[in-house]
């Protein structure tokens, strides 16, 4: 039977809106796949890197199969639906279209899956550098925070070693101040001035005193000797009077010949 023009028109607009129902079907169907698809890759950053690889391939090939059931299920229903509209040479061309755009896809989607897994690892190279880095900084820290320490150490040992021997110093300048003035009276007990009041000028001045004393000693001990002997000479006299010189005159000794 002939269809008229009328009905060719309500034919057209039916198919039209078949076509245009069925490419928003299809447009959702991705939509949704797609976004579960991110929303799961959005999920699994912050996950573990090997949890993540594992979950992903499962997830890939799970996308895979439910894309080939559904474009199965989805070819079969249009070839079914174009079959009772258009003619065959129009259906082969239309179902070779939906074919290379289906392939097209799906090599979009291979695509993607395999940059998201490189950007993955690089995330995780990444990840680990970034984590021996940190861990070198901490070691760093360490260390330099030890240095601090052991250099404060050491410069409060030089301090209390500075005022050990700043207080030994002040005792060593307060005996020496008291041994020059002991040194400086002295000398000037017996008459020595010196010119000026240095170690030197006073050891020589000592010196000097010392010898003047030593030969003060010595002149005293001869005289000493002289006259002990001179005693115990006029004793023999005394004893013996016939011993005595005939210079004797009255009397009189004359002691100066003993001398």
């Amino acid at each position: 039977m002939k269809k008229t023009s009328g009905d060719d028109g309500k034919g057209q607009l039916s198919d039209n809106k078949f076509l245009s129902s069925k490419a928003l079907g299809k447009a959702n169907a991705m939509s949704s796949g797609k976004s579960s698809m991110n929303g799961k890759n959005s999920v699994g950053y912050h996950t573990q890197i090997s949890d993540i690889l594992n979950r992903h391939s499962s997830e890939t090939s799970s996308i895979s199969t439910n894309l080939k059931r559904n474009e199965n299920l989805h070819c079969s229903q249009d070839q079914e639906a174009m079959v009772l509209i258009f003619p065959m040479p129009e259906l082969y061309s239309r179902a070779r279209a939906q074919k290379d755009e289906i392939l097209l896809l799906r090599e979009q989607i291979a695509n993607a899956s395999i940059k998201e897994v490189q950007l993955l690892k690089e995330n995780s190279t990444l990840e680990r550098k970034f984590a021996e880095l940190r861990m070198a900084l901490d070691e760093k820290q360490g260390e330099v925070i030890s240095s601090a320490s052991n250099e404060l150490v050491r410069r409060k040992g030089d301090l209390e070693e500075n005022i050990r021997l700043a207080h030994e110093l002040k005792v060593a300048e307060e005996e020496r101040y008291v041994f020059m003035s002991s040194i400086q009276g002295l000398l000037a007990e017996y008459g020595v001035w010196p010119r000026v009041n240095n170690a030197s000028t006073l050891s020589n001045s000592v010196m000097h005193l010392h010898d003047q004393l030593q030969l003060k000693i010595r002149t005293s001990h001869a005289l000493f000797v002289l006259l002990l002997n001179l005693v115990v000479n006029l004793q023999d006299l005394v004893k013996a009077p016939c011993l005595l010189p005939a210079s004797t005159k009255g009397g009189i000794v004359d002691y100066k010949k003993f001398i």
